[in-house]
C-alpha cells in the first residue's frame, strides 16, 4: 500500500507564505481595478449632456469590461484560497485500544488535526452499519449512509469548538441499545463535520471501522475498512 510522504514543517511554512503572497498580489490588483472603475464613474457623472451618444456607449462598454475583470479577480481569489484551504486542512481518524478490554465499544476514536489551520465547530456521529450482540440481537442500517451525513448515535460530548494544528480529540461511539460488554461484532461509519479557518462552508469526512476478532471470536480492536459503494 502506497503512503504519502509527509511534508516537513519548513515546507508547510513555505507553502503558506507563497499562498499568502499570491493572495496579497491579487488583492492589490483588485484595489487598482476598483480605483479605475471609480474614476470612470466620476468622469461619467461630470460629463456634459451634449456629449455624443456613441461616446457614452463606448464608456459603458469600458466599464462593463472592467466589471468583468473585477469578477474574474474575485473568482481567482476564491479559487486560490479554496486550494489553500484544501492543501492546509488535513484531518485524520484512527481507533485506539478499548479502555475496558471486555467492551469493544469503550475503544476511543482519535481525531487528529495534521494540517496548518484550525478547524472549528467539529461534530461527530456514529452510523451503525451492522452491530451484533451475544444475545442474538442485530442492528443493521436501514438506509445508505450517503443519504444522511450524520446518523446513528451521537451525544452532546461528541463536539469540539476548535481543534488546533497537531491537537487530537478522542470520543467513543455510544451504544444505548446493547449493554456494555455484549457487542460481539461491529461495523460503523464515523461521520465528522467541521469548518476550516477563514472558510464559510463546512466539510465532511466519513471513515468506516470494523472489529477484529481474537481466537475466541471476541472483538479486540477496531480497524479502518474501505468505504461501502452504496
Amino acid at each position: 500500500m502506497s503512503t504519502k510522504k509527509k511534508r516537513s514543517p519548513e515546507q508547510d511554512r513555505a507553502a503558506i507564505a507563497e499562498q499568502r503572497r499570491v493572495i496579497e498580489g491579487e488583492r492589490k490588483a483588485l484595489a487598482e481595478q476598483r480605483k479605475a472603475l471609480e474614476r470612470e464613474w466620476q468622469a461619467l457623472a461630470e460629463r456634459k449632456p451634449n456629449v455624443p451618444i456613441q461616446r457614452k456607449r463606448s464608456d459603458w462598454l469600458k466599464i462593463a469590461e472592467r466589471v468583468a475583470g473585477l469578477i474574474g479577480i474575485y473568482a481567482t481569489l476564491f479559487g486560490v484560497y479554496a486550494s489553500f484551504v484544501g492543501l492546509e486542512t488535513r484531518i485524520s481518524m484512527s481507533a485506539d485500544a478499548p479502555i475496558n478490554s471486555s467492551d469493544i465499544m469503550s475503544a476511543p476514536f482519535i481525531v487528529s488535526n495534521d494540517g496548518q489551520l484550525n478547524v472549528h465547530d467539529v461534530t461527530y456521529g456514529c452510523i451503525d452499519r451492522r452491530i451484533l450482540s451475544d444475545n442474538g440481537s442485530t442492528i443493521i442500517a436501514n438506509r445508505p449512509y450517503k443519504k444522511v451525513w450524520m446518523g446513528g448515535f451521537t451525544t452532546p460530548s461528541m463536539v469540539a469548538d476548535i481543534i488546533s494544528p497537531t491537537d487530537k480529540q478522542a470520543f467513543t461511539c455510544p451504544m444505548p441499545l446493547i449493554p456494555p460488554g455484549h457487542v460481539t461484532y461491529g461495523d460503523v461509519i464515523i461521520a465528522l463535520s467541521y469548518r476550516p479557518d477563514w472558510w464559510p462552508f463546512r466539510k465532511q469526512i466519513h471513515k468506516r471501522f470494523a472489529t477484529a476478532l481474537d481466537a475466541d471470536r471476541k472483538p479486540v480492536r477496531w480497524y479502518e475498512q474501505p468505504m461501502p459503494k452504496e
